[in-house]
This record gives C-alpha cells, structure tokens and sequence, in this order.
C-alpha cells in the first residue's frame, strides 16, 4: 500500500474529545472511475467513463435488450463533517440485473467476476486540503435465473418469493478494499485510512448487496474513515552503537578541547 506523508508544517491538528489524537475531517468531494473488470472486454463486457461511470458487465439477449451494467454516481457535494467511525455517502451504487438467456457459441461464462472502482478522495483537515486514492473491489456473484433443488436461491428464499427473488434468484455484490493499489494519507504521524463499510439498502447498512433479477437496483455505498498513530520504527542495533561512537567522540573532542585551554 502506498503512502503520501505530509509534513509536520503542513497542517496543526485540533483533536477532539471522540479520540486522543484524531483531528475532524471534512470530505469535501469524492470522484469515482471503474479501472478493471475480470473479462475487460471479453462477451461484451466494457468499460465506459461517463458523468455515472458505468460498467457494462456483459450479457447475451436480455429481455429489454440492454447488456447488465453497473454505476457508481458520486454524491455531489459530500462536504461531510466525520469522526472517526462515522459513516458518510460515498455515491450511488447501481447494479442493472437483467437476466441473461442465450449462452456464447464457445460456452464462456457472460458474467464478470469482479470489477474495481477507483475513488479519488479530496479531504481537508484543519482547512488544509489533501489528495489521495483509494481502489475497491466489487465481487460478482451471478445466479441462475431459476433456482436450484426445490426453487432454493444461492443466498437464501426461493425462486418466485416476494422481495429480492420475486423475478428469479438474486445476486449478490460485496465490495472491499484493495489494498495494493490504496493510498494512505500521513499527517504529522496519524495515518488516515478509508474505507467501505457496506451497502445502505432501506436505512440499513449491509455487506453485501442482494439485486433482484430483471430490475434497476440501487443502493448508497457507505464509507468510513479510521485513524492511528503510526509506530516510530526501531533503530537497528548497529545504528545506537553508531550513535554511541559519535557520542564517545564528541565527548573526547570536549575533553581535548579544555584540556589544551
């Protein structure tokens, strides 16, 4: 994982009674861009930076004649006060689930595995502001239009039940951070991290997302931030004897020098 640190001058942190050494932090805007799907460009699965940053995830003859997609729309503007903790808005999440009916002549799969999202947060601590990336992961999981032994869906109910199931088995997305390709902003030794705590679907906060087949299903994508004092790194043994022969020397400098005054 990378890191910016930002140095000591650079910005005074005002700690609040919620933490011993955390400052308050305002996300003043957050911007999103899909950067990689498991079959980029395979069975009609494509990429397309809009104003929504969608995500065509493939498909053969859906019923309304439109491939699966999905979209992240930021919310504009954030400017959210948070603790530590705090959930706040991060955009919209959009899964279009339209059912799939016909297979490719050579049989490959049509639905995509996973796709990451790339967030470019701006937040400003004290009233300095700081840039930094964050990626995340939404795993796909794709079911079969009817359900299996006895109408059972994948992730729980029948096929043909009111709610999630009522036009076929759900599916399920569930996002996580990637960690290789996140930045972690640095100040004055705290390190601030950011990330999805879930899917906010009727007022709940979950961690996955269930989207019914054949409809537009959306949900608020939901953020934390946490905050921790970064460990000073030991000094290797080798480095106190150096410290303690610069010592030794500085000490006999001393000596020599009032000795010869």
């Amino acid at each position: 994982m990378r890191m910016i640190k930002i140095g000591a001058a650079t910005a005074a942190l005002t700690l609040i009674a919620s933490s011993a050494f955390a400052a308050t932090v305002s996300i003043e805007s957050v911007t999103g861009s899909w950067t990689a799907v498991s079959q980029n460009n395979a069975h009609g699965v494509t990429i397309s930076n809009s104003d929504s940053f969608s995500l065509v995830t493939g498909g053969y003859a859906p019923t309304n004649g439109s491939q699966s997609s999905y979209s992240f729309e930021r919310t504009i503007p954030p400017a959210v006060i948070a603790a530590p903790g705090e959930e706040f808005a991060l955009g919209k999440f959009t899964h279009h689930n339209w059912p799939i009916y016909t297979v490719p002549s050579d049989g490959a799969d049509t639905a995509i595995d996973w796709a990451e999202l790339k967030v470019d947060f701006q937040v400003k601590i004290d009233d300095v502001l700081y840039d930094f990336t964050r990626n995340y992961r939404f795993d796909h999981s794709e079911t079969p239009n009817a359900g299996g032994a006895n109408g059972a869906c994948a992730f729980g109910g029948n096929d043909g039940d009111a709610g999630v199931n009522e036009n076929g088995c759900a599916d399920r997305v569930v996002a996580s951070l990637n960690e290789a390709g996140s930045e972690t902003l640095v100040v004055d030794g705290l390190s601030y991290t950011f990330d999805i705590s879930g899917f906010e679907v009727d007022g709940e906060t979950l961690d996955f997302f269930l989207t019914k087949e054949n409809a537009i299903n959306e949900a608020i994508l939901v953020g934390t931030y946490d905050v921790s004092e970064i460990s000073p790194v030991p000094l290797p043994a080798a480095g106190w004897m150096l410290i303690a022969g610069l010592g030794g020397l500085a000490a006999m400098k001393r000596r020599k020098a009032r000795a010869e005054a």
